[in-house]
């Protein structure tokens, strides 16, 4: 029997062997590779003429020698139209430095109005500052810490299965097949690491261990959108798309999505005035040297960059386009969520303070830089936001000044300001306080005026006494938890009211106080409840006389 094989199908036979060899959709004609210590840059032509530069990153677990004193830690100068920092958690090199950022900036929204990014059973379900906490590991040869949100492991923060560490990693720089497919055990689901998403150290996505791939245009100084990513093929490998798969896969929308060169390496890039726009908006920034991923944290006019570095849990700094720890800036992986997935807000009161409108008293954006009011004489003076909210995670960051400690501090949620009691205090809602003492307490208003303490005042080690003090309730149905600077303090269950207005506010006394607020956010909640943790750290319950007994 004479077989005959046409050319056509014998094409078709070399297409999906090419598919099949390379499941990461990497364009499949390119230029030479170049490679430095800890980088790999190769270019990749196109049909429309433009190209495409992938660049792996490869970054060092440990800082390299010689560059001590440019890594010296910085003071942060107290902010001004000049100078602004942003409170992003610091965390140390583990699984690639790329994925070590991603969680860095994924943990600063989760504590700012995106409870949903960590859900693990650590700090009540609150991503901390640093990751002492879970510990260190060793692979053998070097040891790393844990970090649940870079890269999952069995064993670790209530995690009894293989995960990133288990499936993908060897060693530092190894380029042999990851665990799961030399040793032919199921991969694990993705859900709760960035480092996943974002394809860190996974053999079949040719990223060697600690390495993280990213892509820009070549020639062109406009950003390379998400949207470009999936045309070209390159969404399936490229660090920024999978920071996108992450806020999606915990269930946020993502608005901004891309990668650009920075303005340092081509001209119109990526610039300083466009690095301080987003720190202004409350948003971190990824950035990529030659060789390493840092995250920036904030700025200093006239050209400073405040950054996290992934080696320590200190602040650092670096000018705009020059280098840090001998790797010169290259460019920016920009991926915003949404201020929620249905009309949630973030007020940084940057000069503006829209949505919001006092209710009692006079408030105003205060050197562009805070919403402030004097307050009233033995009154609330408080100030609302426009719209009517049901579920939701609602975060302000406030400070106090007077000489009255005990006097009230508050947000204020599901409330009604139409509606004033004789104090001014909305009528109805919920009110979360603290004062200058160290004490907070949570208050139930009716539509009547009455008051019921659903947690008496009660002392916390949590509260900055005459400080700054982030506030944060998450309310779900009758689910409602408050926290004090990320720390659970109280939760309960109340289903008296279920939808309304938030605000903030303040009591003073005759003499002079005033109360500034930083920023507001507010991030809407899906129709499925969040995981119910029981209060930790809800501090010594005090006698009803310890402090004013109402709002």
């Amino acid at each position: 029997m004479q077989i005959v094989i046409s050319m056509a199908f014998v094409t078709l036979l070399f297409l999906l062997a090419a598919v099949f060899a390379n499941p990461a959709g990497v364009l499949a004609q390119g230029g030479p590779k170049t490679e430095t210590k800890y980088m790999t840059v190769r270019t990749f032509p196109l049909e429309n003429g433009k190209s495409i530069d992938e660049v792996i990153i490869h970054g060092p677990s440990k800082p390299p020698a010689g560059y001590e004193a440019e890594r010296a830690s910085v003071i942060i100068p107290n902010p001004s139209a000049a100078a602004k920092t942003l409170t992003v958690p610091a965390y140390n090199w583990v699984f690639g430095c790329s994925a070590v950022s991603g969680s860095m900036i994924a943990a600063y929204y989760d504590r700012t109005g995106y409870p949903n990014m960590y859900t693990g059973p650590t700090d009540g379900g609150v991503m901390p500052l640093d990751n002492s906490v879970w510990g260190t590991w060793s692979d053998g040869v070097d040891t790393y810490p844990n970090i649940p949100l870079a890269a999952s492991r069995n064993g670790v923060d209530g995690r009894s299965t293989r995960g990133s560490i288990d499936d993908y990693w060897i060693r530092y720089e190894s380029a042999a097949k990851d665990p799961f497919i030399a040793k032919g055990w199921v991969e694990h689901a993705w859900g709760d690491a960035i480092g996943d998403y974002m394809k860190t150290s996974q053999s079949k996505y040719n990223n060697r261990d600690g390495s993280t791939s990213f892509y820009t245009w070549t020639s062109d100084p406009g950003p390379l959108t998400c949207a470009d990513m999936v045309v070209n093929k390159i969404h399936t490998r490229d660090g920024t798309y999978g920071r996108k798969l992450f806020y999606e896969a915990r269930g946020y929308t993502v608005t901004d999505c891309y990668s650009r060169k920075t303005s340092n390496t081509i001209a119109g890039g990526f610039s300083f005035a466009n690095y301080k726009a987003q720190i202004d908006a409350g948003r971190p920034v990824m950035i990529n040297l030659a060789g390493h991923t840092v995250v920036g944290v904030g700025y200093n006019d006239p050209n400073t960059v405040y950054l996290h570095d992934t080696w320590d849990y200190s602040t650092h700094s670096m000018k705009w386009g020059g280098s840090y720890a001998g790797m010169q800036m290259q460019s920016v992986s920009i991926v915003n969520p949404a201020s929620s997935s249905g009309g949630g807000f973030n007020s940084q009161f940057n000069g503006s303070a829209a949505g919001w409108a006092g209710v009692k008293g006079a408030w105003t954006n205060y050197a562009s830089m805070y919403y402030r009011s004097a307050g009233l004489a033995n009154k609330v003076a408080s100030a609302k936001h426009a719209n009517n909210y049901k579920n939701f995670a609602y975060v302000v960051r406030m400070k106090r000044s007077g000489a009255c400690v005990s006097c009230a501090n508050h947000i204020v949620i599901r409330g009604k300001p139409a509606s004033l009691a004789l104090d001014f205090n909305w009528q109805p809602s919920y009110v979360f306080q603290y004062n200058n003492k160290g004490q907070f307490s949570v208050w139930k208003i009716s539509s009547a005026g009455g008051k019921t303490a659903l947690k008496a005042w009660t002392s916390s080690a949590h509260i900055v006494k005459n400080g700054w003090n982030t506030l944060k309730v998450i309310a779900n149905g009758a689910s409602l938890k408050f926290y004090i600077n990320n720390k659970l303090v109280w939760s309960g269950s109340d289903l008296t009211l279920t939808t309304g207005q938030v605000g903030f506010g303040f009591r003073r006394d005759g003499r002079a106080g005033s109360l500034d607020v930083d920023w507001a956010r507010l991030s809407m909640l899906g129709a499925e409840a969040l995981p119910f943790d029981e209060a930790d750290g809800q501090g010594m319950e005090l006698p009803a006389d310890a402090a004013d007994a109402t709002p």
